[in-house]
């Protein structure tokens, strides 16, 4: 586990690395508004964005989710442990207090 943590640290500097590296569904879709989903993966829309951008990520996953009418996902990109995690509990308090239809993941590390 540890060294796949440095491992994806190292290796991976750009969101669209995580995105191609992690998603198991197709990439980059275009929606009718002109906005593009990271991924489209066992019938959810997700938007991968590292953890200080945590709030882009659950709006633009939101949006996805209302534009197709899939489930959405936020997959945050954890590059600094634990301080990362101050975002992702952020987010994950936002979406459990509003009763979001949202779900959080993470990548490259665990809270």
């Amino acid at each position: 586990m540890i060294v796949e943590l440095l491992l994806t640290s190292v290796l991976f500097a750009t969101e669209a690395e995580y995105v191609n590296a992690f998603c198991e569904g197709e990439i980059e879709v275009r929606l009718p508004d002109r906005t593009r989903i990271d991924c489209v993966e066992d019938g959810k829309v997700m938007e991968y964005d590292f953890a200080r951008k945590w709030a882009e990520c659950f709006g633009q996953a939101l949006h996805y989710g209302a534009e197709t009418g899939k489930p959405a996902v936020c997959v945050l990109i954890l590059k600094k442990v634990p301080k990362d995690c101050m975002y992702y509990q952020r987010l994950v308090d936002d979406v459990t207090w509003w009763g979001l239809p949202i779900e959080v993941r993470t990548v490259g590390g665990d809270c």
